[in-house]
């Protein structure tokens, strides 16, 4: 065989393990995507299929997180090795890196690409470049592309397709239904659902708890028309239906069904609610109201310092305004409407004094050194804070020296008597 006859002969063996080479990534890749992507869309198809109703923002981010692993799967697991083995020179790098063939294929290749690199001058130059296509090419006849070039973790893709294509059959064979409803919520996830049940009119979700002082937004579903307009009744306890104004909610018109909205400002007390129209009635909803923490008492007992003699003071209500002597120490004892969690007094320059609570009374206390103000912060097991917080003045009368004088009563007058006796006060 001529020099021409060789060369054709190693780059055609060259040529066919390079499209083999990356056939196998290639089909490795796509078997592995729909290993990544399959787990997905069945993941998610099951989770929507299992649900009554599904948002949009729940569907369009389930059908992203699909689409997700997929360009991610495209990108690591198909991309990447393709471009790894773009051409025959990285493909016979590739395999000289693995099994040392002498550099023989790494030299065949290149003298295919660069023929004048590799142009015999003579007879013998020729003889030689010919003898090297002759050796690469028996080489690349007998290369085993599954012994260099092994597939990345082959076994357990294959292990993992065999194991997602028995769950998707068992999945289809027993819930065809559930995985239907949910590939088609994937396949259209900007499709908004609604209700759809028989006509007549339904309550709506809503809050079941709402904090004192706020409002509470009461919504129904009107399935159907009817000659009367829909009417909202509150009570609280066991008082009288009350009626409040409600009306069709203007942005959301969900066929084949109303919204209807009545709103309640200020809300104080638990209450219950319904809807009424054209004789149809729903069924009863209530809303317990959460009450802040409030301080109902708040009482103080003032211990002076030992070396004054004096008894404790006590004050059945803090005034906003308090002195007390420097050194006294002063106990707080407050009652709450409510059990509370977390208790303290919070001066204005940030400091907090923590407060022990015991079956709803929160005591606390602190040596006065010095003049401060504070407030009192209550916080109850739902989180719930004190809101307007009275704010209250310490003032410390310093510990002076001890002073004495004489003064004159009113009823001298500056004459000195001869046989009297002359008054002073001290």
């Amino acid at each position: 065989m001529g020099l021409p006859g060789a060369k054709r002969s190693f780059d055609r063996y060259l040529g066919a393990r390079l499209r083999a080479a990356r056939l196998r990534l290639f089909g490795h890749g796509l078997l592995a995507i729909g290993v990544l992507a399959g787990t997905a869309v069945l993941g998610a198809a099951w989770a929507l299929g299992g649900v009554t109703l599904a948002s949009v923002t729940v569907k369009i981010g389930l059908a992203a997180c699909c689409v997700a692993v997929f360009l991610a799967g495209l990108g690591h697991l198909i991309w990447r090795p393709w471009r790894r083995l773009r051409d025959r020179q990285t493909l016979c790098r590739e395999l000289e890196r693995e099994e040392s063939f002498a550099n023989v294929l790494v030299a065949a290749e290149e003298a295919c690409r660069r023929p004048d690199r590799w142009r015999g001058a003579d007879a013998v130059g020729a003889e030689l470049v010919r003898r090297l296509f002759a050796l690469a090419a028996g080489m690349a006849d007998r290369i085993e592309l599954g012994r260099l070039l092994p597939l990345p973790w082959a076994a357990r893709t294959l292990v993992a397709a065999v194991l997602l294509a028995a769950i998707v059959a068992g999945a289809l064979s027993s819930f065809p239904e559930r995985l239907r409803s949910g590939l088609d919520r994937l396949r259209r996830p900007w499709v908004v659902e609604t209700y759809a049940p028989e006509a007549g009119l339904y309550l709506s979700a809503g809050p079941t708890e709402v904090v004192a002082g706020q409002s509470a937004q009461l919504t129904a579903l009107d399935f159907g028309t009817g000659h009367q307009p829909v009417v909202c009744e509150v009570r609280s306890g066991s008082g009288l239906w009350n009626p409040v104004p409600c009306a069709p909610d203007p942005l959301v018109r969900p066929a084949p069904c109303r919204r209807v909205l009545a709103r309640l400002e200020e809300v104080r007390e638990s209450f219950a609610f319904r809807f009424r129209r054209d004789g149809l009635t729903t069924g009863t909803g209530r809303v317990a109201v959460r009450h802040p923490p409030l301080l109902t008492v708040l009482a103080a007992q003032i211990f002076p310092p030992a070396y004054t003699g004096l008894p404790p003071q006590r004050l059945p209500r803090v005034p906003s305004y308090l002195e007390v002597l420097a050194g006294s120490r002063l106990e707080w004892r407050g009652q709450v409407n409510h059990p509370v969690r977390r208790a303290a007094a919070v001066t204005s320059t940030g400091d907090t004094l923590a407060f022990g609570i015991e079956d709803g009374v929160v005591s606390g206390e602190v040596f006065v050194r010095e003049s401060f103000s504070y407030s009192l912060f209550l916080q109850d097991e739902h989180g719930l804070e004190n809101g307007s917080r009275l704010r209250y003045e310490l003032a410390v009368i310093p510990d002076l020296d001890p002073i004495a004088g004489l003064q004159p009563l009113a009823e001298n007058d500056g004459l000195l008597p001869l046989a009297e006796d002359l008054r002073l006060l001290a």
